[in-house]
């Protein structure tokens, strides 16, 4: 979700609410966990791992810096959890794979032996790791921390290494600070519990402001990316944003001097240092790789497992307002570990 910084959070106790209820009837699904803070014990560590198939265990272990491992931890026991929760599934039969660039997809079906066709992604970064999951359509979400990274001492240096990540008109944007998107008022505090009521945006022209907005474009770039299931090499610049009016929730996808249709991003500011992008698109947007995996569970049978057009194709239940709110359920590593528990 792009680089970390060397920031040491604010020691908390993690939020305890669940915000939503559970996904009825191919409702999107976006939970946030906050990790900083969480310092199992060995032995909770081990219960936790052992949730995990092998290679999945295999893949959080790699990890040579401790909050990396949890974050990676914390990400697969979200994926359990919406198998078990909203599809549900047993614990013991769940089971994921991986597009040949790296996407995890769901490998079980129901247990009526219906297809699941439920795209996911997870994204994490700074103190949250999050899941957003939708059926009948493709998904990409993107989490950042809103910090200069370690090593970068001004804003322009900050920039200045990232040139060639956004278009002119996107650096136009993020320069002159006048948009002010998303929320204005977070999830969550800075101390993890609930956000006071109030305006948690930069001031316009502020530096605080550039810097955000660096990283709102990011989140959508990367929510994009994401979604589609395409791997490193894509060229960004073939991708931009277009504000209409400023202060506007969400703005306009052009790809390639097109602007694609069935396209939803939904903004959130999860606390005042983190935000979140989420991307919903139709399956046709989905790369090769990740339509081949993804087909591997649609059914052969019209009118099951999922929603249909008027013309008899899947219809994507992916927000149809562009301005939608997302407010996540924040779930805590104990409420993720007994859900996905035999």
């Amino acid at each position: 979700a792009g680089r970390e910084s060397g920031r040491r959070p604010k020691r908390h106790a993690l939020a305890t609410h669940d915000m939503a209820a559970e996904s009825a009837g191919g409702a999107p699904v976006l939970w946030a966990c906050r990790v900083s803070g969480w310092e199992p014990d060995d032995a909770e560590w081990r219960r936790c791992l052992a949730l995990l198939q092998p290679e999945e265990q295999e893949r959080v272990q790699r990890f040579v810096r401790l909050i990396d491992r949890r974050r990676a931890l914390i990400g697969r026991l979200l994926l359990r959890r919406l198998a078990v929760k909203v599809l549900g599934m047993a614990p013991a039969d769940v089971a994921f794979d991986r597009t040949k660039e790296g996407r995890p997809v769901l490998r079980t079906r129901r247990p009526d032996g219906t297809p699941a066709l439920y795209d996911f992604n997870v994204s994490h970064h700074g103190d949250w790791v999050v899941l957003a999951a939708a059926q009948s359509c493709v998904v990409g979400v993107d989490v950042m921390s809103v910090e200069l990274p370690r090593g970068d001492q001004t804003l322009k240096s900050f920039f200045d290494g990232l040139s060639t990540v956004f278009t002119p008109r996107e650096w136009s944007t993020v320069e002159a600070a006048r948009v002010r998107p998303g929320p204005a008022t977070p999830v969550a505090g800075a101390d993890g519990k609930d956000a006071d009521e109030g305006d948690a945006r930069p001031a316009a022209g502020s530096e605080a402001l550039r810097l955000e907005l660096f990283y709102w474009h990011w989140t959508l770039k990367e929510a994009y990316l994401k979604a589609r299931g395409i791997g490193l090499g894509f060229e960004l610049q073939r991708v931009e944003f277009e504000w209409s009016e400023e202060g506007a929730w969400s703005p306009t996808l052009v790809v390639d001097g097109a602007r694609p249709r069935g396209w939803h991003f939904s903004l959130c500011r999860l606390d005042p240092g983190h935000v979140l992008t989420v991307a919903h698109a139709p399956l046709s947007e989905a790369s090769t790789s990740l339509q081949a995996a993804l087909e591997k569970t649609t059914p052969a049978r019209a009118g099951s497992g999922g929603r249909r057009s008027r013309d008899g194709s899947r219809a994507c239940d992916c927000p149809r307002d562009a301005s939608l709110h997302v407010v996540p359920s924040v779930v805590t590593p104990a409420t993720l570990a007994a859900d996905a528990s035999p």
